[in-house]
């Protein structure tokens, strides 16, 4: 006999543990049943008894009887068992009414047991499928696409009049609508097969409708007709779990799942099959967001410890909230499979930046230059953005960035923010080439930058460069990039000190990083697995893994298109929002393709578009309501991002607020409510995820070349793609323009219809980025000041020109009329004065540029 478990069955058993007493004990009966199995129990059912009565609603049906209190619902057949359903006696009669025409199948290609819902009789309401609608929007064609609805009506005898009112049902259609329909097609069977797809559709069971077309186009075969050889190889899959499949470890994560490291930890099929393969060198896995590459990455770390015991394995991520999760995973699986505690210290797991600090401290032994090598100078705190401003700006007495101010109002007059821009742009040069080959970038073709640069821009920027990194350890501070550099100039010292490693995230390591990658372990069986997904792409990088030295053939690329966390709503939503608004043509990273991701085969309430009159008042609403939704009994989790916001702004509103911030330190298991930017999500997942500031030109992020917003709407994307079962995305004044093409996949309303606006605190205002900042009392500013605040992005560099020139930090006349302003808004003043003399102004400069400087004043 071969059993398999339905999935569901899991959460059935929770239920009845909270439950205690009795039903407590008939849960524990149906855990131990499991067990038994799994360990190879040739009669586990004998402490079983069959309840009195058969079981005439379900083919093959066989119920047992637990305690008097609770039943377990099977179907046995021809040498398989399922055990498909657990409960009280009135929730298993009301699961056999609703299922009365339930029958499993095999898919022939897969090999997988599938639910198929076939009617008897459609005219018999007892006897046909009969699902209530779950009203959802939209027409029911939409959620099931062309292609199956193709395939079926290529096998039946129906009239285009009758495909054309199908293609208008919705879930609010009638059943007798639906029936109606049908009998306007000859065949008996026909009939069936369209009545029983769309009262799936309008139930919201997509995969039941696509069962049943693969049923009746003879690609599921149900169970009770397949031969018995054919039988011997059924696998695994989402719903059904083959129990001999099963390690005891998982099986005590599937049953007990008590928490959320639990969830992240349990492997689907299609996960353990990337798991146990053996690779004979580099191999890569394009996942979707979903997809589980975390779990597959933990999952393959200890299997690699297993079968090297005397060797080290590397887990690798760039962003340090993520590799501290996955430390916790590997330890939590390790002491689940109750492995030696030397496995525990075979792997090592590490931020990009962690083990470039360390490698460098460990061999520039100077305990003085510890200090240097650090994100925040050591005295007083001060971040590296906010060193890289006061660098840019030739703050400080420092003027070692003057050398950029030609490329500064270049792309200032092309509605770029230069500061930004230009700070990318060295990481971009940082991740291609090592110091002593920077000459070539003068040349080089910059993949993924849109902007133009002739060559003396170039050899301005890496003048600016080499004094930015002449700068920060003077100030005691450096970046991952430097680190990467540094470890670099010490290639000849670098050993290879593991026999395998696991990168997460890949897309984001740029070609110096993965050439460091590429030198820590030497070439052979399961060297490198390099896990990644273009479509969460978020820094400005120069990648490509052949100039690196790895090469991967291409048996070892493998993909994974399922996606196991998001609702099919979230997850339909967020994908529509990415691909309405990029191209393939802008993800040119070598060997990267953008994967379509498999919807998972579960359902929540479309992502909410929540309008609030200010960002202050978005915040407040958003605490209030989490604080007041979440599920703490099961331990439920949630997620505030703020859009446009950096992870440095987010970390100073997190200690202002006391709220815990991802960034590399926390514990997600001790709290529930979390801050985050965009970024510092990737890697997690939430139950409820809320997004604020999706506003126009914050979210995409105008200031930047429209050709490069793929990255902001990547970040965005990974953003929303955290949300398992709940997704909300909030503006205020206007919603950005990327879901001008979707809004029909959200929900549009106000937080004030949510939450009661008398818990809303009035008295909170929330802080402005460090880059809003940077506009603070512009009146002030001389006329250089000025050009590199935010204000003047997208004025000509004539105009920028005469600021220069009038804007002198001195008042000057020729008697009458004023020739220089000390401030800007001396400037502003003046234009805007009765008294002005336009016709001075407009000769001093220039009649277009007057016009010009009195839209932007």
């Amino acid at each position: 006999m071969k059993y398999f478990l339905d999935k569901s069955i899991t959460k059935q058993i929770q239920a009845l543990m909270r439950r205690g007493g009795q039903f407590q004990k008939a849960a524990e009966k149906i855990k131990q049943l499991v067990f038994d199995i799994n360990s190879g129990d040739p009669d586990p059912f004998r402490s079983l008894s069959t309840t009195n009565h058969g079981e005439t609603r379900l083919k093959n049906c066989v119920k047992y009887d637990l305690q008097g209190y609770a039943r377990l619902i099977t179907i046995q057949s021809n040498g398989e068992c399922i055990l498909k359903f657990l409960g009280t006696h009135e929730e298993c009669d009301k699961w056999l009414n609703n299922n009365r025409n339930l029958n499993l199948g095999i898919e022939k290609d897969s090999k997988e047991i599938k639910d198929v819902y076939k009617s008897k009789n459609i005219h018999s309401p007892e006897e046909r499928v009969d699902h209530d609608s779950d009203y959802s929007d939209g027409k029911l064609v939409k959620k099931i696409g062309d292609h199956y609805l193709d395939k079926l009506y290529d096998r039946i005898s129906i009239k285009q009049s009758t495909i054309r009112s199908l293609a208008e049902l919705e879930s609010t259609s009638e059943e007798d609508e639906i029936l109606s329909l049908c009998e306007q097609i000859g065949e008996k069977a026909d009939q069936e097969v369209i009545f029983d797809v769309f009262m799936e559709l309008r139930h919201g069971s997509v995969d039941h409708a696509k069962n049943r077309i693969l049923e009746f186009i003879d690609e599921i075969q149900l169970i009770e007709k397949v031969k018995e050889e054919e039988k011997e190889n059924i696998n695994s899959n989402d719903q059904y779990l083959r129990l001999d499949d099963l390690e005891e470890e998982d099986l005590k994560i599937l049953m007990d799942n008590k928490n959320w490291h639990d969830w992240m930890l349990f492997m689907h099929p299609a996960q353990k099959r990337v798991v146990d393969q053996d690779f004979s060198g580099p191999a890569r896995l394009l996942g979707v967001s979903g997809s589980g590459k975390t779990c597959v990455i933990v999952r393959r770390s200890v299997r690699l410890a297993n079968k090297y015991p005397d060797e080290r394995i590397l887990i690798l991520t760039l962003n340090r909230s993520l590799a501290k999760l996955i430390r916790n995973l590997v330890d939590i699986l390790i002491e689940s499979k109750s492995l030696p505690e030397k496995t525990k210290s075979q792997i090592k797991v590490s931020s990009y930046w962690e083990l470039c600090r360390e490698y460098i401290l460990r061999i520039d032994k100077d305990p003085m230059r510890a200090r240097l090598y650090n994100d925040f100078v050591d005295k007083h705190e001060d971040s590296i953005d906010e060193i890289w401003s006061e660098f840019y700006r030739c703050q400080n007495n420092n003027f070692d960035a003057e050398v950029l101010f030609p490329v500064h109002q270049s792309l200032l007059s092309r509605g770029v923010f230069p500061q930004n821009y230009i700070r990318q742009e060295f990481d971009w040069i940082r991740s291609a080439l090592p110091n002593k080959e920077r000459n070539k970038y003068l040349s080089i073709e910059r993949d993924g930058r849109s902007i133009n640069l002739p060559e003396n821009y170039r050899e301005a920027i890496l003048n600016g460069l080499k004094s930015w990194e002449k700068h920060m350890p003077e100030v005691g501070v450096t970046d991952y990039l430097g680190l990467s550099q540094k470890v670099l100039n010490f290639k000849d010292q670098i050993k290879e000190e593991f026999k395998c490693i696991l990168v997460d995230e890949f897309q984001d390591f740029g070609t110096i990083e993965m050439e460091v990658i590429r030198r820590l372990a030497p070439k052979g069986e399961n060297d490198l697995f390099l896990c990644g997904d273009i479509a969460q792409v978020v820094h400005t990088k120069h990648h490509r893994i052949r100039s690196a030295g790895i090469n991967i053939i291409p048996q070892n690329y493998l993909k994974i298109e399922k996606n196991y966390r998001n609702s099919r709503e979230i997850l339909a939503a967020a994908y529509e929002v990415f691909k309405n608004n990029t191209t393939s043509e802008m993800y040119q990273h070598d060997g990267f393709e953008i994967l379509k991701p498999e919807f998972a085969n579960f359902s929540s309430p479309k992502p909410f578009l929540r309008q609030a009159s200010s960002l202050s008042r978005a915040f407040m609403f958003s605490w209030v309501y989490l604080n007041d939704i979440l599920d703490s009994k099961n331990l439920e989790k949630a997620c505030i991002a703020i859009c446009g916001y950096s992870y440095y702004d987010i970390d100073l509103i997190g200690k202002q607020l006391k709220i815990p911030v991802l960034d590399g330190k926390i514990d997600l298991s001790g709290g529930n409510i979390f801050l985050s930017d965009l970024e510092n999500t990737k890697g997690f997942e939430f139950d409820r995820m809320i997004i604020l500031n999706c506003n126009d030109h914050v979210i995409p992020n105008h200031d930047l070349p429209k050709e490069e917003w793929f990255r902001e709407i990547s970040k965005f994307y990974v953003a929303m793609t955290r949300a398992k079962k709940e997704l909300i995305v909030s503006y205020n004044k206007t919603a950005s323009s990327l879901f001008d093409s979707c809004k029909d996949l959200f929900t549009e309303d106000r937080w004030v219809d949510h939450v009661n606006i008398d818990l809303i605190n009035d008295d909170f205002t929330m802080p402005s980025t460090s880059e809003n900042n940077l506009n603070n009392g512009f009146t002030n500013l001389i006329g250089k000041e000025f050009l590199y605040s935010k204000i003047p992005i997208g004025i000509t560099t004539e105009l920028q020109n005469k600021i220069l020139d009038t804007v002198t930090g001195k008042d000057a006349s020729d008697g009458s009329k004023p020739l220089e302003w000390r401030t800007i808004g001396n400037l502003t003043v003046y234009i805007k004065s009765k008294g002005r003399d336009y016709p001075h102004l407009s000769r001093l400069f220039g009649p277009e540029r007057i016009k010009e400087l009195e839209d932007l004043l």
